[in-house]
């Protein structure tokens, strides 16, 4: 808004000017944010114990987050929720960065110290909480990237507050309003081109443009506005034309000392009167036209050329010049710490190379496994089937003996079994395999970045709590054992009805009941807790270990060791239970105690202490929205699956006309999904397609719709197709 003789209202420059700090501000404490993360990133990759303080603020949020919310993102989201978080934490810093950096524009440096501070506190604390970490260094970590943050931050928001782009911050409101700037430049050109007014003239010029006041040191204004100019001097000095109640006011940049050379003929219209070019003010540069200064005045005038008197509109060009390339300097230094941040981040990235436990991996090759021996077992099991009976622990360690019942020979090995074994992998296209790729398995855990990195040659199972002989074993020692294989089918309790949190794998260990009768589990321990290195926890009850399915210590995955994703060096697998209450990934300690001694991570999280897989099916093919031609037989398959009772039916439901039998693929017992298909030719139109299976108890899956929270989802998989001509 401007006021009416054309200046821009001193309130609206005000709110731009403040406007403008507070936007440099945001930009210096968004980039001093961002130096802090690269920082931390940097450290991650330097030392393989120090975790991203990104990573380490994702882990204590996901641990103190309402059950109901991560019920919510795991069903939203799936394993793309931690990706989501992740993220997010890195917006939000970078937020409260830049609103740091405007207390800083604002002169409030103890706002943005304390603010930066309290990050700080917070990171080496999220770090330090993490048990791979070291504390010292977390601590050093933290504290040190929140003091690069805030450096960075106050360096950029002081030179964001120079003069010069304060004034560059005038000079736009200027510009925007359209008047001042353009009305400087204009009229100092017009004086050029004009001669000087006549004698008469430029006395009554020099009364009437004589200040009023004095300038604020003391000494006489030099420029006037046409608030302070007589109105009775300027009409007289312009008296000699009949048309001069159409003059114009004299500009504001249109003042100075008159000459005494004149011309008394030019008495046109709105003349402007010029400067006498023997005057010290009359100049071709439109600064020194506005600016008159004595010769002892002249420096200081020129340093302080920007901030003009009140009253007067200096022009504003050489302040722009100036203070562009102030905000050009502002702009560049920020970018430049924006670069430095990820400078930092992918020298991180590069400086972390491979850990000891991937230089393991690339390197070494999972032995074997045994053959299997079929064990009859008698009606009360003290060791897993399939597995063989005595176990020797290294050369020092005593050989434990389980006495099973009768011994028969040894059976084919697993691998031999699954060569022969009738899948439908190369019968229909789109199934899933019956085996899972260990790229392909799906992974859900708490781990943030980077999984563990565990060295096994330094790493320690050990057996603890209410056992006669706690003990210990180191990697070598396990992977000394007779070692088996078994193909179980694991779940997330967060699979949704038809979902893909589910894989089937060959999994290579050692009996978890051969391991515990060494420990000698004591009268009232009826719970196993599994403690991995990253602290997380899953208990299971006792007897599980001892009913008769496959409850292992596994080591190897698909005939490789563990990937890391999945567990290195070690892992446990019970088969007929969700992975929340069983499957501990990167295992530390194996821990007996009673059943409501502890619970395990997701149960104060609101999700069952007990959690048994519940029967389920799904449709792989066709696809929900797929099209298929009329006429053209196709197959509807999928697999199914209930660990532990096997699978003996699968139906399906084609536009509620009634069940249909499906053929079942061969799989290798009952702890594994097996494959299912059916052969059908559809007509033209919209087709509703729905899956059921039976377990090897009779039970069949009930069409009631059941969330995955608390203990599993239920219900029937169903998809519509369309079907063209």
């Amino acid at each position: 808004m401007a006021t009416p003789d054309g200046t821009p209202a001193s309130g609206s420059s005000d709110a731009r000017r403040s406007l403008a700090s507070s936007l440099s501000g945001g930009l210096a404490g968004t980039a001093g944010a961002a130096v802090g993360l690269g920082f931390g990133e940097l450290m991650e990759g330097a030392f393989e114990s120090i975790p991203s303080l990104v990573v380490a603020v994702s882990e204590l949020l996901s641990d103190y987050t309402p059950g109901d919310v991560v019920r919510f993102s795991i069903a939203n989201f799936g394993a793309s929720q931690k990706t989501l978080l992740t993220v997010g934490i890195v917006i939000g810093s970078l937020a409260v960065g830049g609103l740091l950096g405007v207390f800083a524009a604002r002169k409030q440096p103890r706002a943005t110290i304390s603010g930066f501070a309290v990050f700080g506190l917070i990171a080496g604390w999220c770090a330090a909480r993490n048990p791979l970490s070291p504390v010292l260094g977390s601590w050093l970590v933290g504290l040190t990237a929140a003091a690069a943050a805030c450096a960075t931050t106050l360096l950029l928001a002081r030179l964001a507050a120079s003069p010069r782009i304060a004034a560059a911050a005038a000079g736009d409101s200027l510009r925007s309003s359209g008047q001042a700037a353009e009305l400087g430049r204009e009229e100092s050109l017009q004086l050029q081109q004009q001669p000087p007014p006549s004698g008469a003239d430029s006395a009554l010029m020099a009364a009437a443009s004589s200040p009023s006041d004095a300038s604020p040191d003391g000494q006489s204004q030099q420029q006037t506005s046409p608030s302070s100019t007589d109105p009775a001097l300027m009409a007289a000095a312009t008296s000699s034309s009949p048309s001069d109640a159409s003059l114009q006011q004299p500009p504001p940049s249109s003042t100075g000392a008159p000459s005494d050379s004149s011309d008394s003929s030019d008495t046109s219209v709105g003349r402007q009167l010029p400067l006498s070019s023997t005057d010290p003010a009359y100049s071709a540069d439109p600064v020194a036209a506005t600016n008159p200064t004595t010769p002892d005045q002249a420096p200081q005038q020129t340093q302080t050329q920007d901030s003009s008197p009140p009253g007067t509109e200096p022009s504003t060009e050489p302040v722009t010049t100036a203070s562009t390339g102030s905000r050009r300097a502002f702009f560049a230094y920020a970018g430049g710490a924006g670069a430095a941040a990820l400078a930092m981040v992918g020298l991180g990235r590069a400086l972390r190379g491979q850990s000891a436990a991937e230089q393991f991996l690339e390197t070494n090759t999972l032995r074997p496994a045994a053959a299997p021996t079929t064990t009859a077992a008698a009606t009360s099991t003290t060791a897993a089937p399939a597995a063989t009976s005595t176990i020797a622990i290294a050369d020092t360690a005593p050989a434990t003996t389980v006495a099973p019942a009768t011994t028969a020979a040894p059976t084919a090995a697993v691998a031999e079994q699954l060569a022969a074994l009738r899948t439908l992998d190369s019968e229909v296209t789109g199934i899933s395999s019956y085996v899972t790729p260990n790229d392909r398995f799906y992974r859900i855990d708490t781990a943030f970045g980077r999984v563990p990195q565990i060295d096994p040659a330094g790493w320690r199972l050990r057996f603890t709590g209410m056992v006669d002989n706690p003990y210990e074993l180191t990697f070598d020692e396990i992977q000394a054992m007779d070692l088996s294989d078994h193909v179980i089918t694991l779940s997330c309790v967060s699979n949704e009805v038809g979902g893909n949190l589910v894989g089937n794998a060959v999994w290579t260990g050692i009996p978890l009941s051969v391991l515990l009768d060494r420990a000698g589990v004591q009268p009232g321990a009826d719970q196993v807790v599994g403690r991995s290195v990253d602290d997380w926890t899953a208990g299971f009850p006792t007897p599980v270990v001892y009913d008769g399915r496959n409850a292992i210590l596994a080591i190897g995955m698909n005939n490789e060791f563990l990937p890391t994703d999945h567990g290195f060096p070690a892992r446990l697998v019970v088969a007929g239970l969700y992975g929340y209450v069983s499957a501990v990934k990167w295992l530390d300690e194996i821990h007996l105690t009673t059943w409501d001694g502890f619970d395990g991570y997701w149960v104060p999280r609101g999700w069952s202490k007990e959690g048994p897989m519940k029967t389920q099916s799904r449709i792989d093919v066709p696809g929900g929205g797929d099209t298929l031609r009329a006429g053209e037989t196709v197959p509807i398959a999928g697999i199914a699956w209930a660990p532990t009772r096997g699978i003996e039916r699968v139906e399906v439901n084609i536009d509620e006309e009634g069940w249909q039998t499906c053929e079942l693929g061969e799989a290798l017992g009952d702890e594994s999904w097996v494959q299912w298909h059916h052969a059908w030719t559809p007509a033209e139109g919209r087709h509703r397609i729905q899956v059921r299976a039976t377990d090897g108890d009779g039970a069949t899956q009930s069409s009631r719709q059941v969330s995955p929270a608390p203990n599993g989802a239920e219900g029937w998989h169903t998809v519509n197709v369309n079907v063209a001509a």
